[in-house]
């Protein structure tokens, strides 16, 4: 029995290592991710998501990235972010039934691995670890090893956590509520990987970015009329993440609107869109709060080129056809326009 299994193990040694060495599949369309733009499209629910390719220098568009490098196989339902990590990219899907984050090889966007979870949001990363938000009600961050792709922990957050930031060897969770309330961003401390405290914001926090100060900016979306609670203004907070106070907070807008935001190449302009009521520009000291829209139409996500500055916005028109990424100067002029996956949400750029 032994000689059995040990001849049983040595060939499935011999067979991995054949199939490291196989060549190319005839269906795979490899594609080397070195600069510029990858988005995440949504998806038409609940049919797969997909990643698109635009190299912001020559305007060229390659869309279905993940499908073409895997034989057709899709992303996942509701592709939702999308991160670069040395030499891999993180695709993360939401899903119908379940989510997934896809680690792919950028040389050739073909999957190294693929991991499950229940409602998958977001990713970050420190040392050789990778953190990831979960949960559409009771929320998680999970720990995996980037050298590995292995889950090593996970910890209990807020509820519906959605974007995370780790500044000074602390990671922020924007807890939206997901399908119910909250109202916190918690603070983890990434040497234990245990919660360090939580703050209490107003409704749906739900992005994260830092300014050139340090500081930690969070976005909460607030209630609709229709809610319970509601309307509550959307807000924008400033927190010093060394004191873990809460700084200065503006509203930005009357009711439940606002939802993602980008910081430009110098960390002093924060970009925040109304989804019907155009893209603002909001100077970090607050002179320029609740300005005019520098860029008018309706949205589902923003972006910042951090070489030029330029302003990416993302309509997924319906999410019944192709989205538009539009690319506009910092201060809103119209640059390029570009065809993508249905429902386009934001860019990873490089």
């Amino acid at each position: 029995m032994k000689k059995t299994m040990i001849a049983a193990v040595s060939l499935g040694i011999l067979m991995t290592a054949c199939t490291k060495d196989e060549p190319t599949a005839a269906c795979e369309v490899a594609f080397g991710f070195t600069s510029g733009a990858l988005i995440s499209n949504e998806g038409a629910w609940p049919n797969s998501g997909t990643v698109s390719h635009v190299d912001l220098t020559t305007g060229t568009v390659t869309n279905s990235l993940y499908e073409d490098a895997n034989c057709g196989v899709g992303a996942g339902a509701g592709v939702q972010s999308v991160a670069v990590n040395s030499t891999k990219g993180y695709i993360v899907s939401t899903g119908s039934a379940g989510g997934n984050l896809q680690i792919v090889d950028l040389t050739s966007f073909k999957n190294n691995k693929s991991l499950s979870f229940s409602y998958p949001r977001y990713i970050d990363f420190s040392g050789n670890s990778a953190y990831l938000t979960d949960g559409s009600g009771a929320g998680s961050v999970y720990k995996i090893s980037t050298l590995s792709n292995i889950v090593s922990d996970t910890l209990a957050v807020g509820s519906g956590p959605e974007n995370l930031h780790i500044s000074n060897g602390k990671l922020f969770v924007a807890n939206s509520g997901g399908y119910a309330l909250d109202s916190s961003i918690t603070i983890i401390d990434l040497a234990t990987f245990t919660v360090d405290t939580t703050i209490n914001l107003t409704y749906r926090p739900i992005d994260i970015v830092e300014d050139k100060n340090g500081n930690i900016w969070v976005s909460c979306q607030g209630l609709a009329s229709w809610e319970t609670n509601g309307p509550t203004a959307p807000m924008l907070y400033e927190i010093n993440p060394a004191s873990e106070a809460i700084v200065n907070s503006y509203t930005v807008g009357t009711t439940e609107d606002i939802k993602r935001i980008a910081i430009n190449s110098t960390k002093d302009v924060i970009y925040y869109y109304h989804e019907y009521g155009g893209v603002f520009a909001f100077n970090i000291d607050g002179s320029t709060i609740n300005d005019p829209a520098i860029i008018e139409g309706s949205f589902y996500g923003v972006s910042v080129d951090p070489a030029t500055d330029n302003i990416l916005t993302f309509n997924p028109n319906g999410f019944t056809s192709a989205s538009t990424m539009s690319v506009y100067s910092s201060t809103g002029d119209s640059l390029a326009s570009y065809s993508l996956g249905i429902g386009a949400n934001e860019a990873f750029i490089k």
